[in-house]
C-alpha cells in the first residue's frame, strides 16, 4: 500500500519535477504535489495547504533555494526542507544545511531521494511527537499545580530523599 505525501515542489523544469516524482513513486510513496517556481507561487501555496515535504532546485530563474527556504523558516514550518541540484561543491551544501535544509540531494544520485525523504519524514513525525508530549506535560503540571495550590491541606513531593515540591498552604 502506498504511503499519502502531499510535497510542494520549487522547480522550474517539469522534466526535474516528474524526475523526483517517479522516484517517491518507486518507492512506495503516492504523492499530490503542486509545483511553484517563484516567491509568490510559494508563499500562496504555503497559505493554501499544509504540505508534507518540500523540494526545492537550488538555483531558479526567478529566486533561489535558499530565498525559498528563508520563507518557510520565516513562516516558523517544521516541515522538510530538501534541496535539489545539479553539481555544487560541499560549501553550498553546507550553506543550505546551516540555513536550515533537511538535506541536499545531487540530480545525478536522484536515487538517493527516496532514502532522504524517509528519513526525515520520520524526523519531523518524532519532533511533532516530542512537542504534543512537551505540552501534555505542561498542561499536566498547571493542573497539578492548581490542585495543589488550592488545597487547604500541604502536599509536598520527596524524591529520593530531597523534598522538591511544597504547596503553598494559607491560614485562615
Amino acid at each position: 500500500m502506498s504511503v499519502p505525501l502531499r510535497v510542494l515542489i520549487i522547480e522550474d523544469s517539469l522534466d526535474d519535477t516528474l524526475l523526483a516524482l517517479r522516484e517517491l513513486h518507486r518507492s512506495n510513496f503516492d504523492p499530490s504535489y503542486k509545483r511553484v517556481e517563484d516567491a509568490a507561487a510559494l508563499n500562496s501555496a504555503l497559505a493554501e495547504n499544509i504540505w508534507d515535504l518540500i523540494i526545492s532546485d537550488y538555483v531558479l530563474p526567478k529566486f533561489s533555494g535558499l530565498d525559498a527556504l528563508a520563507i518557510v523558516r520565516e513562516r516558523k514550518l517544521d516541515i522538510p526542507f530538501i534541496m535539489i541540484s545539479g553539481k555544487v561543491g560541499e560549501e553550498v551544501v553546507a550553506a543550505a544545511m546551516k540555513l536550515g535544509a533537511a538535506d541536499f540531494v545531487l540530480k545525478d544520485c536522484i536515487h538517493k531521494l527516496s532514502t532522504v525523504v524517509e528519513r526525515e519524514l520520520l524526523e519531523a513525525e518524532n519532533r511533532r511527537q516530542s512537542r504534543l508530549a512537551g505540552r501534555r506535560l505542561q498542561e499536566s503540571e498547571e493542573k497539578f499545580r492548581s490542585l495543589a495550590e488550592s488545597s487547604p491541606n500541604m502536599i509536598f513531593i520527596n524524591c529520593k530523599g530531597k523534598i522538591v515540591y511544597v504547596n503553598n498552604i494559607s491560614e485562615e
